[in-house]
């Protein structure tokens, strides 16, 4: 637990990790100690909002089985 408690607050190192992969994280209070150049292309960006994909797992949860049918079906017919 005082991993995790870390890794989720600890500011200064999770805006390390978000410059050295460019990778979001849920702690929205190092943001600001990331470079602009970082925050632009990150997902969080509210200029992105509508233009990156956001996995609805519970869509996938409950559409799975007919999804991957639907798609094995096709992969045949080509």
């Amino acid at each position: 637990m005082r991993f995790l408690n870390f890794m989720l607050t600890d500011n200064q190192g999770d805006a390390a990790y978000m410059e050295a992969t460019a990778y979001a994280i849920p702690n929205t209070a190092a943001l600001p100690l990331v470079s602009k150049g970082i925050q632009d292309i990150l997902p969080t960006n509210p200029a992105l909002l509508g233009k990156v994909f956001i996995k609805n797992d519970a869509w996938w949860a409950a559409n799975l089985d007919k999804t991957v049918q639907r798609f094995k079906e096709w992969q045949l017919a080509g």
